[in-house]
């Protein structure tokens, strides 16, 4: 078989058995070939199925038959995508081939002209039966020629751009609106500000101001021509200039519809009333202008906690201290909200978006609704008790498997400048929540669970005349007992969880839990309806149509009509009420 080895590479080894108490369900002993040692891996495939082959080895087996043992025949991916280049400068393909149709990027050309490209469609031929050897075909321009690339340079073009978008500096959006214009104004004219057009601006803030168009079409180009052309202003002196990105309508259209989505992602973020900041900088800034500490004493409280789990191991101050050897630099950046008693919180998170992607073995487990639901039924018959809990900075108690380091910034203190290497499963990481999950998988089993075959993240216990469940969703817990507030109590005494919000269900995974006026156990969803409501209002501005049954009276929505959203700001709103509305469901 095929498994997953310590530096990411899949390595030959042989089936040993089931591994019946490490890591999760699916766990296996694997005798590798190379060191001869028994080792647990979940990430396992078989080396004998001839559809999916083995890219990393040079060559085929010599007998034509059992995969070769010969470890010196393994090969990197890397190595057979670009075998003219040493392999530690390229990175593994980020993107599966499928990922990478129907998008588009910015493709330079010969002579230094630079077009818009759009991947078509695979090319498929024999050679694309080796899945590093797929090449796509591009159209260049709007409607020009085709071109063909192939997998890797794809890959790496897109990956490009990836770590481009995610290295980028903020920038700042300040207005939102262009509402009016004056002119032709002349100089001596007491509006004349260097320019002979004027056109009003809405700040973010509300405020509004007179600013010259000259300004603003070296800012905003798009904008000035949208409006240009929603006025009738494109034969106009003073606003020709504009009718030149006029000419083709559906580039326009989409270089507004990228202005909107930038203006969203840099525009100012409100929680609860509170302006929240989008990274370390802005935090200390709304802190001074505030007149307070609060976004400050936030980070300090969330990277005092990182040292208290021991998050990182400390190597020294660079430059005199040199980057371990075989680990990859990434960054960390803050997160910042406000809760519903105004509470300031930051968390630090990982950028795991810098290291290869890598699918196989990612994530955390959820229990489904339903199986909880089954439990909860089951413990009701049998006269158990319910209570919830959930484990607080849950991933850090677990070990991260990936070799990463930072350098520290300045919310770092007296740190600042160190190298940093990350020892715990720290949020970001791309497999942060497979090791937690693995982690309270070893503490369960070692509590006396089993995994609930038609559920994973349903855990059993025989408790004599019963069985006990406890449900999981990746750090909250929902137990169903005897006496549950043992099982918490044995969570933090002995296994050092450190949980938060232990008692009788009453909100949890936004449910409501209660008792009808016969004891009936209920399980509603009125709290999370409310907050669709509020949401709704905080969208759109007003209330929601109020109906006494599913459909309208007369209304046929399998013969909807209505044009379909192209806006991104309306689309992720219809996307998040859906899946709200599908929860509560």
């Amino acid at each position: 078989m095929f498994y997953q080895a310590a530096n990411g590479k899949e390595a030959l080894g042989r089936f040993v058995g089931v591994c019946e108490n490490k890591g999760d369900a699916l766990t296996y002993w694997v005798l590798t070939d190379d060191t001869q040692q028994v080792i647990a891996r979940s990430a396992v495939r078989t080396a004998l199925d001839p559809s999916r082959p083995n890219l990393r080895l040079s060559a085929p087996a010599s007998d034509g038959g059992e995969f070769s043992s010969d470890p010196l025949k393994i090969a990197t991916a890397a190595e057979l995508l670009y075998p003219h280049v040493d392999p530690s400068d390229v990175q593994l393909p980020r993107f599966s081939p499928d990922d990478l149709l129907k998008r588009s990027f910015v493709r330079e050309l010969d002579d230094g002209q630079k077009v818009r490209a759009t991947v078509v469609r695979k090319i498929l031929d024999k050679e694309a039966e080796d899945h590093q050897n797929i090449k796509f075909l591009l159209e260049i321009g709007e409607g020009g020629f085709d071109e063909i690339i192939g997998y890797g340079e794809l890959s790496q073009i897109f990956s490009d751009l990836h770590d481009a978008e995610a290295a980028a500096e903020d920038r700042a959006w300040v207005y939102k609106a262009i509402l009016d214009h004056q002119g032709p104004l002349r100089p001596g004219d007491p509006r004349y500000k260097g320019s002979s057009w004027n056109v009003l601006i809405q700040w973010e803030d509300g405020t509004e101001t007179w600013e010259p168009l000259d300004t603003l079409r070296k800012d905003d180009p798009v904008a000035c021509t949208d409006y240009a052309i929603k006025h009738g202003l494109l034969n106009t002196e003073g606003w020709k200039s504009f009718r030149r990105l006029a000419k083709n309508r559906k580039k326009l259209q989409r270089m507004i519809n990228q202005a909107r989505m930038k203006s969203e992602r840099h525009g100012p973020i409100y929680q609860f009333g509170v302006r929240v900041p989008r990274n370390y900088k802005e935090a200390i800034e709304l802190d001074k202008a505030n007149g307070n500490t609060k976004w400050k004493d936030a980070i300090n409280l969330e990277t005092t906690q990182l040292f208290e789990y021991d998050v990182f191991e400390d190597r020294g101050k660079a430059p005199r201290t040199k980057p371990p050897s075989g680990y990859k630099k990434i960054r960390l950046h803050f997160v910042f909200a406000v809760k519903h008693d105004l509470r300031h919180k930051a968390r630090l998170v990982a950028g795991g978006h810098l290291t290869p992607g890598n699918n196989v073995d990612s994530f955390s487990g959820v229990v489904s609704l339903k199986s909880m639901r089954i439990a909860i039924l089951i413990g009701e018959m049998n006269g158990l008790n319910s209570m919830v809990g959930d484990v607080g900075n849950a991933y850090l108690e677990a070990y991260t498997k990936e070799r990463v380091y930072i350098v520290a910034g300045p919310e770092f203190g007296e740190l600042e400048g160190h190298i940093l290497i990350i020892v715990k499963a720290l949020y970001g990481l791309r497999t942060s929540g497979a090791r937690y999950h693995e982690k309270f998988a070893d503490t369960m089993r070692d509590m006396g669970f089993t995994q609930c075959k038609a559920d994973a993240d349903v855990w059993m216990r025989d408790a004599g005349n019963v069985w006990e469940y406890v449900c999981v969703y990746v750090d909250d817990l929902y137990a169903i007992m005897k006496e549950p507030q043992l099982f918490f109590d044995e969570l933090t005494t002995k296994y050092k969880y450190k949980l938060k919000g232990v008692g009788k269900p009453t909100y949890h995974l936004g449910g409501d839990f209660f008792r009808d006026p016969d004891g009936t156990f209920a399980w509603g969803c009125e709290t999370y309806i409310k907050k669709i409501v509020s949401n709704y209002k905080t969208m759109f501005g007003e209330d929601p149509k109020e109906y006494k049954t599913p459909l309208e009276s007369g209304d046929h929505p399998e013969l909807d009509t209505s044009p379909e959203i192209t806006d991104p700001a309306e689309m992720k709103k219809y996307q998040s009420i859906i899946g709200a509305l599908q929860w509560a469901i």
